[in-house]
């Protein structure tokens, strides 16, 4: 698949190729062949890499005012997208389905054969996807049985060009969307990509499950409000900003309603499930980041060194010293 700004009659990119400046440079994955045009009112930065098992495309766009774009497929594709800045608004071939690509979402789309449409606003807008060989997906269909099922559904629906399978971008989805556009040109690159994107993939099946599993909820007056909490949690878990005491200001809800209410629907106590959050993106930062102790603990609300400390040792039986040492833990990658 193509995407092409302001196109020409025939599917002809109208920008004007240009050096890539060495400030976005800075920006952009290294590893990928990459394209730069100047338009009237805005630039063009698009990246692309050939794999034998799928196609990366990772763009990003920066317009004045709102910009039409088409992004062509010339034969049937599945995809997985993510809108990691900014919004749009995409109208898909084979069935004329409007859907909004919105900032920290994601989904898996099926493409007929012609030219989508979208609609990108007046600001950055960065998008990553993953376009997929049947190939690979023979692969994921024998490894992945919840994913094989959506793929199944994908394949199956007359619906054609609708995101027919959407979740949101968990901070764990996140952490491994910078890893992987973070990797190096080198000669092991191709494998640790392979790899990386089926850490990325079973982490989205993941993330799947759990946005699928909201439609048998029981019914709540809070239901809507405490998924909205719930998805908050998971973009971007911190003990402080996450309390009850906090949330019950910020929704005129009582505490103990919010408490009670979170496991009559989710089967969770809240604090518990705060705390698996909380202590999955405290692993991720320890072990793939350099910062400091003390510099993840505020990242993550506790006030101090040594109470993040004591409540990752309770959680972990280890300290976060002993796991970035170790580069994780004895015989699994998180405690779930």
């Amino acid at each position: 698949m193509e995407l092409l700004v302001q196109p020409f009659a025939g599917g002809i990119d109208n920008g004007r190729p240009r050096p890539l400046p060495v400030a976005l440079k800075k920006l952009l994955p290294r590893w990928l062949t990459l394209d730069y045009r100047e338009y009237p009112d805005g630039w063009a930065a698009k990246a692309k890499l050939f794999h034998r098992d799928f196609t990366l495309h990772y763009y990003y766009l920066h317009f004045q005012a709102s910009q039409q774009v088409q992004i062509v497929a010339s034969k049937p594709t599945i995809a997985l997208q993510f809108t990691l800045q900014g919004n749009a608004l995409g109208k898909m071939a084979g069935g004329g389905h409007i859907h909004i690509l919105k900032e920290g979402m994601a989904g898996i789309f099926y493409l007929v054969p012609g030219a989508n449409l979208a609609t990108i606003g007046a600001a950055p807008f960065i998008s990553f996807h993953v376009e997929f060989t049947d190939h690979l997906l023979e692969e994921l269909s024998q490894d992945l049985k919840d994913f094989n099922e959506a793929l199944t559904y994908i394949r199956e629906s007359p619906q054609a060009g609708l995101p027919l399978v959407t979740f949101p971008l968990t901070y764990e989805l996140r952490q491994l969307i910078h890893q992987f556009l973070a990797c190096d040109g080198s000669a092991g690159a191709a494998l640790k990509l392979k790899t990386q994107l089926l850490q990325l993939l079973v982490q989205a099946n993941s993330s799947i499950l759990e946005d699928r599993s909201t439609e048998d909820l029981p019914h709540s007056v809070y239901k809507e409000t405490l998924l909205q909490i719930k998805q908050a949690i998971s973009n971007d878990p911190n003990i402080k900003v996450f309390s009850l005491e906090v949330l019950a200001k910020q929704y005129h809800i009582e505490p103990s309603t919010i408490s009670r209410q979170f496991h009559y629907l989710f089967k969770i106590h809240f604090m518990d499930y705060l705390r698996l959050r909380v202590m999955e993106k405290a692993f991720l930062l320890i072990v793939d980041t350099e910062r400091t102790i003390t510099e993840i603990a505020d990242e993550l609300g506790y006030n101090s060194k040594s109470n993040f400390t004591r409540a990752f040792f309770r959680y972990y039986q280890a300290t976060p010293s002993q796991v970035r040492k170790d580069k994780g833990l004895p015989g699994t990658l998180l405690k779930v």
